[in-house]
């Protein structure tokens, strides 16, 4: 991508951004109204057990969510804040099954997804396709969120941040019937702190030019002891040829964990771009040679914020910032921009 067309996507993002700063409504309202037009808002609360909510949301017309049918495609549900917890019975977990419905909750220190024991169970299961799941938290798991439809494609994540878990994403291998080059999954602003492995893909049989993949954008993995991203890679003659997702990695801070990514991967990059490394086990991006990577302190605050001065700041990334979490102030080419797309709070 051209420095023109950062400079542009900056721009905008900064009109946008003025226009939605920070309110949970807003957000919910977008989501919505970019929806089909019967879409439904479905509002749930922590008083619904873990159950119920997978009534609503498992296509069965013959069960019922709280006494109600279940969500259809175009529908958005929205959790209010406060403490979802799943019961320590074997399989409990989260569970979305039908296409098209979208969920939400209102900022991820505000809804929070915890699971029963961080050794056992996964958050969230997603088996359908065409979703966005956004502003909450998971914790207490051995995984956050679980992608293994049976044909998936098109599910979107965004601002969540998930900690500790032994694997944070997971994705079942699934081929395409053709070679795809665009990401079946797709996160935006997520968090991911302590634990394992941030992204797992699930290799069953072996990767191809179908197999479906990741892609990520303002991303921040902090801690993790294992791997930030154990992406799909494509192994011919006993050589990576090709890391499925490298050319969908962008603008990602990976700081303090034993490897950015299994070290066979740097055999098939090509083009991750916007990477912040520090304090990593392993040789960074950039001292292996790829351009457009840093290694470098992001400074980053409590909060996840690249502070002022942060090299994770300026106009060689899409948005202004590389990671998960928007600094407040970003611009010096148009003024003092406050770019608040998520604080994990959303209170006006």
């Amino acid at each position: 991508m051209s420095l023109t067309d950062r400079l542009n996507g900056l721009f905008h993002s900064a009109k946008r951004n003025l226009k939605n700063l920070g309110i949970a409504t807003t957000i919910v309202a977008s989501t919505y109204f970019n929806n089909p037009s019967k879409a439904e808002i479905i509002n749930v609360n922590p008083s619904w057990n873990w159950q119920n909510i997978n009534y609503l949301l498992d296509g069965n017309p013959n069960t019922q969510g709280n006494g109600r049918a279940d969500a259809v495609a175009g529908d958005l549900v929205v959790f209010a804040p406060g403490i979802y917890q799943l019961q320590m019975q074997q399989g409990a977990s989260f569970e979305l099954r039908i296409n098209s419905v979208n969920l939400t909750g209102l900022g991820w220190n505000a809804t929070i997804f915890r699971g029963a024991s961080p050794y056992s169970t996964i958050a969230w299961k997603i088996y359908s396709s065409d979703n966005t799941l956004s502003n909450f938290r998971t914790e207490n798991a051995f995984a956050g969120l679980w992608v293994g439809g049976d044909n998936y494609n098109n599910i979107n994540f965004r601002f969540i941040k998930t900690i500790g878990h032994t694997q944070h994403y997971i994705w079942r291998e699934q081929n395409a019937p053709l070679p795809i080059n665009i990401p079946s999954i797709k996160t935006e602003n997520c968090y991911i702190i302590n634990g394992a492995t941030g992204f797992h893909f699930n290799e069953i049989q072996g990767t191809t030019r179908n197999t479906k993949y990741l892609g990520m954008r303002n991303v921040t993995i902090d801690g993790v002891s294992a791997l930030g991203i154990d992406a799909p890679l494509v192994i011919e003659n006993n050589r990576v040829i090709e890391v499925r997702g490298n050319n969908d990695f962008f603008d990602t801070v990976i700081v303090n964990t034993r490897a950015s990514f299994r070290e066979r991967a740097y055999e098939g990059f090509r083009s991750p771009i916007g990477f912040v490394e520090h304090n990593n086990g392993s040789g960074s991006l950039q001292s292996r040679g790829f351009p457009g990577n840093i290694e470098a302190n992001p400074l980053l605050d409590a909060e996840g914020r690249p502070q002022k001065g942060s090299p994770a700041i300026g106009p060689q990334y899409f948005r202004g910032y590389a990671g998960a979490v928007p600094p407040r102030l970003i611009s010096p080419l148009y003024g003092d921009i406050n770019f608040e797309e998520s604080t994990g709070n959303f209170n006006p």
